[in-house]
């Protein structure tokens, strides 16, 4: 996960077949929301390592999304976790010292974009602890005290005391 770039040969045999199958599926408003937030998921997982298709395929999701799952609590929860893997592109991934003001700027920016559609995923479905998952993710990227992170650790914690990945 996260590390399929563009120099890879698996990526040039997989995007003609993101492009071709991705979108026309995402079209069916028949299918429903859970699947196709699957399939989007999917597809941005297996370019997440190409900052520069990521955006361009995430825009290509977004829109049959939107119009076709508006209130359906994965579209948000989908575009959380896009905007989460963008700000961390804008950033870069090394050490604090080396990030441009630029790239803190997109960093945050696009932390705060993720916030906003995590948290009407909340209130769409405040049953699926994968979305107190990205906000713990948010809230460790935005700094800003322990409090914030914990009330989302805690919303896991209810909803399933076994959670691992929180």
């Amino acid at each position: 996960y996260g590390t399929n770039t563009g120099k890879q040969p698996i990526w040039r045999e997989i995007t003609p077949f993101v492009a071709q199958n991705v979108e026309p599926a995402l079209n069916d408003k028949t299918m429903p929301a859970r699947e196709a937030y699957e399939i989007a998921n999917e597809a941005l997982s297996l370019i997440n390592g190409d900052t520069n298709q990521f955006q361009n395929a995430y825009d290509c999701v977004e829109k049959p999304l939107l119009k076709n799952w508006p209130n359906d609590y994965t579209t948000w929860l989908l575009k959380g976790t896009a905007f989460i893997d963008m700000a961390w592109h804008a950033r870069g991934s090394g050490l604090a010292y080396t990030v441009s003001d630029k790239g803190w700027e997109h960093f945050a920016e696009r932390l705060a974009m993720a916030e906003d559609a995590l948290q009407h995923a909340w209130k769409l479905y405040p049953k699926d602890p994968e979305i107190a998952h990205r906000m713990m993710t948010v809230m460790l990227g935005q700094g800003g005290g322990r409090d914030r992170m914990e009330l989302w650790f805690d919303r896991a914690m209810l909803l399933d005391p076994n959670d691992y990945d929180a």
